[in-house]
């Protein structure tokens, strides 16, 4: 499925789980509502059955639990699902499609873009890299904790030896908020 869409809400179940039935509901109630909005319908939502989808199960570690978990495939990372907690009411499920619709890190190269990411979110994280992106060995690492982090802040990243003064940052911390007024 990730190959055709860019990102696959998965609801591994068991038949006999009363929580996994009790949470399906709000489950399904995401999907009907996502078809409605612009930004959710290009995600597919799928009820697994893990007794008739064993290897894709194991293959992610499944087993039933008190959260029933969602996992979270994106086209672009492909072999490291997200797993969230399974969410008890439909607003929660789709929260959780906005916050991994947007990339891990987003890649500035302009001012324009910088006020973007650091304005959209109420803590944005952006790392400034000596080389460029495919070479620079702290970038992996940075991804990473981004990855960690997701839905708590945005990440930017900027390659190339750009300087944080470049973007109006005079010291590590607090940058003055888009549109003037400093913190």
């Amino acid at each position: 499925l990730t190959a055709m869409h860019p990102m696959v809400l998965a609801a591994f179940r068991l038949p006999w789980c009363q929580k996994c039935g009790e949470k399906d509901r709000e489950f399904m109630k995401a999907a009907r509502m996502s078809k409605e909005k612009d930004h959710l319908g290009s995600v597919v939502f799928a009820v697994v059955d893990a007794r008739e989808e064993k290897y894709l199960a194991r293959r992610h570690n499944y087993s039933c639990s008190d959260r029933c978990e969602l996992f979270i495939f994106k086209q672009d990372e492909i072999e490291e699902p997200y797993i969230v907690p399974g969410r008890r009411y439909a607003e929660e499920i789709q929260i959780d499609c906005y916050k991994h619709l947007l990339p891990v890190v987003n890649i500035v190269e302009d001012k324009g873009t910088f006020d973007r990411v650091t304005s959209a979110f109420d803590t944005a994280i952006v790392g400034f890299f000596r080389g460029p992106r495919g070479e620079d060995t702290w970038y992996p690492q940075f991804r990473a904790v981004a990855r960690q982090l997701r839905g708590h802040a945005l990440f930017g990243a900027i390659f190339g030896g750009q300087q944080p003064r470049d973007y109006g940052i005079d010291h590590d911390g607090l940058a003055p908020a888009a549109g003037g007024g400093g913190q």
